[in-house]
């Protein structure tokens, strides 16, 4: 594929509507096999479900309005996902299901493509698809479907409300947060996480286990992991946040005790609560260490 021209809409940069139904179809098989995101198909789906995401993914990244003409709106969408309690872990999956069909799909080759792809469903799946888990009746009727740009997420009158005024703060703290893991400075990363924080590394490098229930637990973690890669970093770290969740984009650089160097692109959700870190989830976005 050729680098992606900025002038052209990622729909049309991806291929079209060729390109994003071989996108879905590359999606839907890839969450069909997964443990965890196939159970959110388990009382079966549409039998147009990957046209009509094709749909709904082909006019929010600038292609035609085809999923608002024939399917429904994105109050219809949002109803959908909501009502089922917080699903972090699904969404972490889904996201890795996403990063896998990008390739599947021969949608990877063009970095500035891959990340605006990915971004995007992130996004999505972490922000507007989640902002409802308690009932899919608190979904309001007239909800706009949120448009994506090279530039991410495109600000209308057409649009969800703007993110409120606490978010930058939320970004400034991971952040922080990320400066303090570069610094190994484990003091400051419990600092700003709650008193009963949750940490789940269910695919970085497998150092330390899996799941961490509060606050020893959490910090015993953060010491083995800088204990077993002593110039440990995150580069090129990124981080937005929607409401009471963030993602953190990074690539994880580290020498093990034994002298192999490790390389992980990853993320990191998390979950807000009273302006702290309450739960962080990484996962890794390759498979190659």
């Amino acid at each position: 594929m050729q680098e992606s021209d900025a002038r052209q809409t990622i729909y049309e940069a991806a291929g079209g509507q060729d390109g994003i139904l071989r996108l879905a179809g590359a999606w839907h098989r890839r969450v069909l096999e997964d443990e965890v995101v196939s159970h959110a198909f388990s009382h079966g789906y549409h039998p147009l479900h990957t046209e009509r995401l094709a749909a709904y993914w082909a006019e929010a990244l600038g292609g035609p309005a085809v999923y608002s003409q024939r399917y429904g709106n994105e109050s219809s969408v949002v109803r959908m996902h909501s009502g089922n309690g917080p699903h972090d872990d699904m969404d972490e999956r889904a996201i890795a299901c996403f990063d896998r069909a990008l390739e599947d799909a021969g949608l990877a080759g063009d970095e500035r493509l891959r990340r605006a792809l990915h971004d995007y469903f992130a996004w999505t799946m972490t922000s507007t698809l989640s902002r409802y888990p308690d009932s899919a009746a608190d979904v309001p009727p007239d909800l706009r479907m949120p448009k994506w740009s090279w530039d991410g997420v495109i600000e209308s009158d057409d649009n969800p409300p703007a993110p409120s005024r606490e978010e930058p703060d939320l970004v400034r703290l991971l952040g922080a947060f990320a400066d303090a893991w570069n610094r190994h400075d484990i003091d400051a990363l419990m600092s700003m996480m709650t008193d009963d924080p949750v940490f789940e590394a269910s695919a970085g490098p497998r150092v330390c286990g899996e799941r961490h229930e509060g606050r020893e637990a959490v910090r015993s973690a953060y010491q083995a992991v800088f204990a077993q890669f002593p110039d440990a970093r995150w580069a090129d770290a990124r981080h937005f946040v929607i409401g009471t969740r963030g993602v953190s984009e990074w690539t994880f650089t580290g020498t093990r005790r034994d002298g192999t160097r490790v390389e992980v692109n990853g993320c990191d959700l998390f979950t807000f609560r009273n302006g702290k870190i309450a739960l962080k989830n990484s996962f890794r976005k390759n498979r190659s260490a």
